[in-house]
């Protein structure tokens, strides 16, 4: 039983982390009231053309859309104590790692761009209300990364087979802040609580066939 888990959380993680480059890499299409709006694509963040090179890096990279993700899922993180060590649990751990790696390959000017996300991943410097607001501005009319963020907030929360209500109020939070639409947070929160109450009978061939 133990393996068909694993192979599983395995198949979760490889799913999300395919789910992931796609969100940061390809062009998407904000949704918003405008029908003009022109599809955009997570920005490159390049600090050897910061005119502003002096002022310590890190700080500079808490500011960016990467930066800010990063620190608004350390803030979570940080405030459902439910949660535990990341190391002690492999599928919440993969996949943060798996979010640190695609976002530093957007990253360039630093040397290792994956261990300063982590250290901001691990103390971000302000309250979520505040990120989000943050967050807002670099991501101006790309409603649709909003979605994603929450999206993702929830999958670190049902890595555990369940959400229990300091996740939940956390998620709230940080939608609100994020002025998400309440149809499309309802219809995010009602999906992971569909798929989390389906019962999934698989046999060892089954899950490794996700894989595929």
């Amino acid at each position: 039983m133990e393996i068909i888990l694993l192979i599983l959380a395995g198949a979760v993680v490889y799913y999300l982390y395919i789910t992931l480059q796609e969100y940061l890499k390809n062009p998407i299409t904000p949704l918003s009231k405008d029908s003009n709006s022109k599809p955009t694509k997570f920005e490159d963040y390049d600090l050897s053309l910061d005119p502003y090179v002096n002022i310590d890096p890190l700080i500079k990279l808490r500011k960016t859309e990467q930066g800010l993700f990063v620190a608004l899922v350390g803030r979570f993180l940080n405030s459902s104590k439910t949660f535990g060590d990341l190391e002690e649990n492999f599928p919440k751990k993969a996949l943060i790692d798996s979010l640190l790696g695609i976002m530093s390959e957007n990253i360039s000017g630093f040397e290792d761009p994956k261990n300063s996300l982590n250290e901001i991943l691990k103390s971000p410097n302000e309250d979520s209300q505040t990120l989000c607001k943050m967050f807002l501005q670099a991501t101006y009319g790309e409603y649709k990364k909003s979605l994603k963020l929450v999206e993702f907030l929830f999958v670190l929360a049902y890595v555990d087979e369940k959400l229990d209500e300091e996740e939940k109020d956390n998620i709230i939070d940080i939608a609100a802040f994020l002025d998400l639409n309440n149809d499309d947070f309802n219809q995010i929160y009602d999906d992971f609580e569909k798929e989390n109450l389906l019962e999934i009978n698989i046999d060892h061939t089954d899950a490794l066939n996700l894989l595929d």
